[in-house]
């Protein structure tokens, strides 16, 4: 009998951060409005020209296999879960398996229009 598990997660995020504080001399709101209805204090931003989700993506990956030690054979399958693909075809999982050398790997994209972390768990595969 074969038996899936998650063996190992990581975590990727841009350097550039946007807090509240520099959002409210962008557009009409506060911190205190902002915290108090979604409670994000601050975001992380990509700004790499050209970069989108996948990085990202194939930078967490890339954490995952160094700091596990995996083979990048080793792995089955990837679930990318995202509200913000890089583009409706190719699957930006397909397109973290290249980008990571998961020459063996499944993969699918999960959109989700709410917390992404999440939604895996409900996933049946």
């Amino acid at each position: 009998m074969l038996n899936a598990r998650i063996s190992g997660i990581a975590s990727y995020l841009p350097s550039d951060i946007l807090d509240n504080e520099m959002l409210s001399k962008m557009v009409d709101t506060n911190d205190e409005w902002i915290t108090s209805r979604v409670g994000i204090k601050q975001r992380h931003i990509l700004n790499m020209p050209g970069e989108g989700s996948s990085f990202m993506g194939i930078k967490a990956v890339e954490k995952l296999l160094a700091e596990y030690g995996v083979n990048p054979d080793e792995i089955d399958l990837l679930i990318c879960a995202t509200s913000n693909p890089d583009y409706r075809f190719p699957s930006t999982g397909s397109i973290i398996c290249h980008g990571a050398a998961l020459s063996k790997a499944y993969s699918y994209d999960m959109a989700v229009s709410y917390t992404p972390q999440t939604l895996p768990t409900t996933s049946r595969v």
